[in-house]
């Protein structure tokens, strides 16, 4: 979606990751509850961002095209008239609008919460200095020299 004039892009891209937080959040708690059939139900979509034109002209010269799911935004109803009972949008309702555009509604975060991530292990190295990287090997030994790291594994 495409910033126009009189648009007020900071407020509607704020309300847009809120709103898209939330969904994920509750899409997830379906599932984790063994709840999802409720999508089966009522499966609001989510918003998308509005972009700058001058990014959305340069992005489309550098041979990227419009995001898939922005197709997918315009075939379904709009996430708050889902919401106010106006319109009805089901999980069936987006994977027809998902799979007529070529998006993976699980892959894209349409009607599946977020791959879980799992943190990597922490591992101490020289460069850390109390949770700070220290980036040149030179900084890393003055700190070391002035006795404010150490260096040593603990």
């Amino acid at each position: 979606m495409i910033v126009r004039s009189g648009n007020d892009s900071s407020t509607w891209n704020q309300t847009a990751n809120a709103w898209n937080k939330a969904r994920r959040s509750w899409i997830g708690l379906l599932y984790a509850l063994g709840m999802d059939s409720v999508l089966d139900a009522i499966c609001p979509g989510k918003v998308l961002r509005l972009m700058a034109g001058d990014v959305a002209a340069w992005h489309r010269n550098s041979g990227g095209g419009l995001d898939p799911d922005t197709r997918v935004w315009n075939a379904v109803p709009l996430p708050w008239e889902v919401l106010k009972g106006h319109r009805r949008c089901t999980r069936k309702t987006v994977q027809w609008a998902c799979r007529e555009f070529g998006v993976s509604p699980e892959k894209r975060g349409w009607i599946a919460p977020p791959p879980t991530r799992k943190a990597v292990p922490f591992r101490q190295t020289p460069e850390l200095v109390h949770g700070v990287t220290v980036s040149s090997p030179a900084l890393a030994a003055v700190l070391r020299k002035a006795g404010w790291f150490s260096g040593k594994a603990t």
